[in-house]
């Protein structure tokens, strides 16, 4: 089978299962608003604080924009598919720089989150999408399917401004509302000095796995190069 029929079938079902994710979890969001007699609007609004959320996000735009350009490349386009952001979601650039991030979503939650979380039934299944089965389905699409050879060291510091900006929202946004999305930037709870010594903390992790991607990167495409 043709590489280009490979991109097309693993990242279009990757989008849908990670499609499917995010709207699993809007689902079970949206039916606890309800509860308390808030719409769906709420619903957004709350899941649109979450690192883990935006970054599935990321991952779903991606999937879907390297299908489409897949298909583009290979005669099957969709009408109008190349005009609907399909080009700079689906640039090996913008992947690999969703990986370190989707990556930092699976082992933050893993490590320090899981135990904090009793999910059950829908809950349980959106949970494990978006923190497991999403991180490890786009990592390896990225290692086996993403164009290698097109990455530099210094990507990671353009990479990081996400993170980066995500933080300062974050913060920005739990002070307005008294709601921090997660435990370890709680400032009311831990104090500024704290959580931002957190946020350096996982700033490093995150450039650290950047830079990992990077080699692994460069490596692969020295191989090829000499194969």
């Amino acid at each position: 089978m043709e590489r280009k029929t490979w991109n097309i079938g693993v990242a279009a079902i990757g989008a849908v299962i990670a499609w499917y994710g995010l709207g699993v979890e809007l689902f079970v969001t949206n039916e606890r608003m309800l509860a308390q007699g808030r719409p769906l609007q709420d619903a957004i609004i709350s899941l649109s604080a979450y690192f883990t959320i935006l970054t599935n996000l990321l991952v779903a735009l991606g999937f879907t924009s390297a299908a489409l350009r897949s298909m583009g490349d290979s005669g099957q386009a969709i009408p109008g598919a190349r005009n609907y952001g399909g080009g700079f979601f689906a640039r090996p650039f913008v992947l690999s720089g969703i990986a370190p991030s989707i990556a930092l979503v699976c082992i933050v939650y893993n490590l320090e989150l899981r135990q904090l979380s009793h999910y059950t039934g829908w809950a349980r299944l959106a949970d494990e999408l978006l923190h497991v089965v999403m991180p490890v389905a786009f990592i390896l699409y990225w290692y086996l399917l993403v164009p290698k050879a097109m990455l530099r060291w210094r990507d990671s510091l353009i990479w990081a401004i996400y993170p980066i900006v995500y933080l300062g929202y974050a913060l920005i946004r739990g002070a307005s509302s008294g709601r921090y999305a997660y435990p370890f930037i709680d400032v009311a709870k831990l104090g500024y000095p704290a959580v931002l010594l957190n946020g350096v903390g996982i700033l490093i992790g995150f450039l650290a796995m950047s830079l990992l991607f990077i080699a692994v990167d460069r490596r692969k495409s020295a191989h090829l190069q000499l194969t």
